[in-house]
Parts: C-alpha cells; sequence; structure tokens
C-alpha cells in the first residue's frame, strides 16, 4: 500500500515547484525554502518533533525514521483546518529534506477513498473481532457473512422478528438462549445480532421457581406479606394479604406500586385515619429505606372495630417486607385483663382488711389502700414490683418485730409449701390475724386482720375462733 500510494503520488504531484522545502541537518530545522502552507509556523532552529506535533502522531514514526535512519517516505495529512497536505520526506547528502505542500484534487480523491478503505477495515476487523454474534442473511435466509462469534450459531433456524429464542442445530441440539434484534439492509437482506442470554435466563428461571417456593411457603401462613421491590412495586404476596383488606388477588398480581397499595387501603378503610395521609404514608415509605435496617412497626386501629400489626422490614438489596398480623383478639384479651385488673383493684380497694398479692416470684402484684398504711408504705406506686422481704422488712419496722414475718416471707417462697398458713402478730393494741394462701399460679395471697389485746394474747387458736365468730 505505501508503494502504491509513493508511486501515485509522484504521478500526481505538481511540477510547479509550489512545494516548501524544510532542510533538516541532524535533528535541527536548517533553512527553509519556499512559503509554508498556512497554519504551520517554523522558525529556525527548531527539533524536528516540533513538525510531528503540527501533523500528528501519524507522521511522527516517518519523521523519526527520516532523522534516524534516512528513511523516505510520502505521506498525506489532514490538517485541522481542513486542508490535505502532501509531505515527502528524502535525504540529500548530509541532511534531510521535507517537502510540504497541498494536495492535488486528485490526491484528495485518492485519499479519501484510501481512508475509506481503511475504515471500512477497520470497521470489519470490529465486526470481526465482537464479543456479540453477527450473522448477515440474505432476502431468503440464507448465512452470506457472520463473524467469529456467530461460528456455533450457523445452521440454527433464526426467526423473522426480535425477540428471546431458545436456538437448536438441525439435530435438534439446544445452542442456548439468545436475544435477537434484526436489523434491515437494502434488498430484503438483514442483519442480526445475537446476545447469548443463557446465563439470564437461568438465573430468572431459578428466581421464578424461589419465588414459587416462597408463594407456597408463605400461601400457608395467616399473616398477610407483602414484599415490594426496589422500584417499591409488590413482587410477592401470600393469599392471608388478599383476606386480611379484602383485595383482588388479580389486581396485586398486576404489581401495583407502594403508593397504590396504600392508596387502596385507603379507599376500602383498612388504615388508620390520620391528620395528613400524605404525611403518614411518606413517613411509612421511608421506613422501608431504612440504613440501619431496623424494623418499624406500628398498630393500625381499623373503624371497623379490628386492630393490624404492621412490621416493616427492609432488606440491603433495596427491597422491603411488609407483615400484616390481625392482633384484634390480642388487644381484646389484653382489654380484657386490664379491666379484669382494674375491677380486682378496686374492690381491694374497697375492702377494710389489709390485703395484698404477691406473685410466683415474690414479687407485689396488688395491695390495698388498708395494706399499705397498716404496714407504713406511702402507696402502691412505692410497692408496685417490690420483693416480699423487702415489703415485709418495711412492715415490721412499723408494727413491730415478731416470728410471723420471717415465717410468711418462708410461706410465699417455698414451692412445696402447703395450701394455707396463719399466724398472730402481737401489737400493743391489741395484734393482728395474717393469714396467708397459695394461689393457683404460684401466687400468694396475704391478708391482715385486727384482733384485740387480750384475743392475741392467747392462743393463735382463740384469735381464729374470735374472727370466726365476727364474721
Amino acid at each position: 500500500m505505501t508503494s502504491l500510494v509513493g508511486l501515485l503520488w509522484r504521478r500526481a504531484r505538481p511540477r510547479d515547484g509550489a512545494a516548501c522545502v524544510l532542510t533538516f541537518r541532524g535533528e535541527t530545522l536548517r533553512g527553509v525554502r519556499g512559503r509554508p502552507p498556512e497554519g504551520i509556523e517554523l522558525s529556525v532552529g527548531c527539533h524536528w518533533t516540533a513538525l510531528a506535533t503540527l501533523f500528528g502522531p501519524e507522521v511522527k514514526p516517518l519523521l523519526g525514521a527520516l532523522m534516524e535512519r534516512g528513511e523516505g517516505f510520502h505521506a498525506h495529512v489532514r490538517m485541522a483546518a481542513g486542508d490535505l497536505l502532501a509531505l515527502e520526506g528524502q535525504v540529500s547528502g548530509l541532511c534531510a529534506l521535507l517537502s510540504l505542500r497541498h494536495a492535488t484534487p486528485g490526491e484528495g480523491v485518492l485519499h479519501a477513498r484510501l481512508e475509506e478503505l481503511a475504515s471500512f477495515a477497520t470497521v470489519r476487523l470490529r465486526a470481526e473481532r465482537c464479543p456479540v454474534a453477527m450473522i448477515e442473511l440474505d432476502a431468503g435466509g440464507n448465512v452470506r457473512w457472520s463473524n467469529a462469534a456467530a461460528a456455533p450459531l450457523l445452521g440454527a433456524a433464526f426467526p423473522g422478528s426480535d425477540g428471546q429464542l431458545l436456538l437448536r442445530n438441525p439435530d435438534g441440539a439446544a445452542l442456548g438462549w439468545h436475544a435477537i434484534t434484526s436489523v434491515p439492509l437494502p434488498g430484503g437482506a438483514r442483519l442480526l445480532y445475537l446476545e447469548n442470554i443463557q446465563a439470564r435466563v437461568a438465573s430468572e428461571q431459578a428466581l421464578q421457581g424461589l419465588l414459587a417456593t416462597l408463594a407456597d411457603t408463605f400461601a400457608h401462613l395467616g399473616e398477610g406479606l407483602a414484599i415490594f421491590d426496589r422500584e417499591r412495586r409488590l413482587s410477592l404476596f401470600n393469599p392471608a394479604l388478599a383476606e386480611i383488606f379484602g383485595l383482588d388477588a388479580a389486581g396485586l398480581a398486576a404489581r401495583p406500586s407502594l403508593r397504590e397499595f396504600l392508596a387502596a387501603l385507603r379507599d376500602r378503610r383498612m388504615i388508620p385515619e390520620p391528620a395528613s395521609f400524605t404525611e403518614w404514608r411518606d413517613k411509612l415509605i421511608a421506613a422501608t429505606s431504612s440504613v440501619t435496617g431496623t424494623p418499624h412497626t406500628e398498630d393500625w386501629s381499623l373503624p371497623s372495630g379490628h386492630t393490624l400489626r404492621l412490621t416493616v422490614r427492609p432488606h440491603p438489596d433495596g427491597a422491603a417486607a411488609f407483615v400484616f398480623e390481625d392482633i384484634s383478639r390480642d388487644v381484646a384479651l389484653e382489654r380484657r385483663y386490664r379491666r379484669e385488673m382494674e375491677q380486682g383493684q378496686t374492690t381491694l380497694d374497697r375492702l377494710s382488711e389489709a390485703v395484698a398479692i404477691f406473685g410466683p416470684s415474690g414479687r407485689l402484684v396488688l395491695a390495698n389502700p388498708a395494706f399499705c398504711d397498716l404496714t407504713g408504705h406511702g402507696g402502691l406506686a412505692d410497692l408496685a414490683g417490690s420483693p416480699i422481704g423487702a415489703v415485709l422488712e418495711r412492715a415490721e419496722a412499723h408494727l413491730g418485730p415478731a416470728p410471723a414475718w420471717e415465717e410468711c416471707r418462708s410461706f410465699a417462697l417455698d414451692p412445696g409449701r402447703p395450701d394455707r398458713w396463719d399466724s398472730v402478730l402481737p401489737t400493743r393494741t391489741g395484734g393482728y390475724l395474717m393469714r396467708a394462701s397459695a394461689l393457683p399460679d404460684g401466687s400468694t395471697l396475704l391478708c391482715l386482720s385486727s384482733v384485740s389485746a387480750a384475743e392475741s394474747a392467747a392462743s393463735p387458736v382463740t384469735a381464729r375462733a374470735t374472727l370466726s365468730r365476727a364474721s
């Protein structure tokens, strides 16, 4: 190609002497004969590499070979302004000569053609080495060109439209899944791009299998489950979700966004009634993007009277799981328990007899005002949760020492105790009959009843008899 260019250049070069000749001795410019082309500024004494900077990287090795080894050359270079220059390098004695001139129209046509051929060769090389399979088909569907990556696919039947297809060879053996893109060419020909997506399809199939397994697993859960992907679209749900909220399973299968899902719940009055729905919704959506991954929990008291507990669990990959649990029964039981506790406390408060209940661990659960006053405690708030030892120790300091205090403590903490225990606690003004009973759950009921001084000095049997007659 170089010899051809040189021959054509010599035949086409002008003979009017319009060239500018640069004379180099060693590696330094020593003389300039003629007028340099426009845009090229030279000064005697400059190094030859200054020209290489002007002409670009393609000319630099040619100039280097001329200066260092005396190798002549012919070349054309396109300047930044668009002008095409013809360059000829040769050796004359101890000097290197570089001729510069504007190319003739014929040289311009020849250079453009050579550039086109070089560009075509570059494009063809890129296509050959492209890792994506490329196949050109004629109007009859016959292969007339293919690159190296398409070699394993030759012989397969190719579709007439774009899409994903499992290709097979004539023997029926699978060649893998490919994403096919068809580009029409003149004359009815087509250029096919075939991207191997076997790994992607296998991953999608594995994911679908996993989702099916998860769906089967979660189908038996009583809690409603909704998993939103990183785009906040519903990607998985179980039947309980549709049952709890009365939603259409087909609508859920359409993968609504989280905003659309919450709006549907609002329309069905299946969410709380906040002062600002927008602020509440945005706060809930923000909980799905928690950086710490801490679950967000809130209870929904619905207008229907039901209570749902929502737990939002953000995941590191950007997804978020919503778990809806119907806790209406638990809330009702808790309310009933509180009501019964309040009724029990009210009943105890109205008794004149001092009464206290200690739990299985020996800590105070309930006490009435009479017990607090008798034992020298300020009120139930000071006693709540106190161990029986501390409660009886303060009572002993207030009423006076007696063996009955230690006996009562031992009874309450003894796992093998009898059902009942009683004793008389004498005082200066009379005394008190202490009675303790073991409750079914392991708790202890303690009662203190007042007796006279004469009765407390007698035996406990007499005191008990007196109390029995009084009752």
